[in-house]
């Protein structure tokens, strides 16, 4: 079963104690969108999780004080989510829908967070101007892109060990972009970049990583605004609705 289909493997990601570094990748993204959103939103504004799977990140964003409307066309993640999530305080009003055409009005929504959505669709445009759509005039949008440029995405997927990692959780044609790609599907949209911010510095190989996490964080860190667009794996966008 592919990660679409299997919530188990889906939750897995935010839950197990030792995530495999395919587990981490999903996780760290999913991570920092959530430090992302907490420091640009304020408490009481309605926010969209679009694709929230199992609903980890949109439960924890309203945990942070937001309004969480968390939306996926999958019936099973929701199922999962709602069994998790949906007797706690404030809970994310989970939806079945699909996130091109979401059943929300026009400028009503305050921010929305995307976590490893882009790559998984045939056409990304139709989903970030939806995104442009529901967003209120300078509402904020958090969007997680797999780097095309990355030296460590390329020489990962040639390792001989790769195939130890979980592997289903990886769609078999995911969608990959350039930092200038990911800017203009965004600007085309009507959502200005105002941040790029690079993670995950590191090679996997079974259950190891290369270098440890420990150090992954810290070429985070230095190297972010120099040599990420050559080096990390992912890039997360924050964006802002224009006009």
């Amino acid at each position: 079963m592919t990660l679409d289909s299997d919530p188990r493997k889906w939750a897995a990601i935010y839950e197990s104690p030792r995530p495999t570094p395919i587990q981490y990748i999903f996780r760290h993204g999913a991570e920092l969108a959530r430090e992302e959103c907490l420091a640009r939103a304020a408490s009481g504004e309605q926010w969209l999780d679009a694709g929230c799977g199992t609903g980890h990140l949109a439960a924890e964003l309203a945990q942070g004080g937001l309004r969480m409307i968390a939306v996926d066309r999958r019936e099973e993640m929701l199922a999962v989510a709602r069994g998790r999530f949906g007797a706690m305080p404030l809970a994310p009003r989970f939806i079945s829908a699909d996130i091109t055409h979401l059943p929300l009005r026009a400028s009503t929504i305050d921010g929305v967070v995307a976590t490893s959505v882009t790559g998984r669709l045939a056409v990304v445009d139709s989903f970030l101007c939806e995104v442009a759509r529901i967003l209120r005039p300078g509402g904020w949008a958090v969007f997680s892109f797999t780097n095309r440029t990355s030296v460590l995405r390329v020489i990962g997927s040639h390792l001989p060990g790769r195939r130890s990692w979980d592997e289903s959780l990886v769609a078999p044609s995911i969608r990959v972009y350039a930092k200038s790609e990911a800017i203009e599907h965004c600007t085309r949209a009507g959502l200005r970049v105002i941040e790029l911010r690079y993670y995950n510095y590191f090679l996997g190989v079974g259950r190891h990583m290369f270098p440890p996490r420990a150090g992954a964080l810290l070429a985070e860190r230095l190297l972010r605004r120099r040599a990420g667009s050559l080096v990390a794996r992912n890039l997360l966008a924050v964006t802002a609705k224009t006009g």
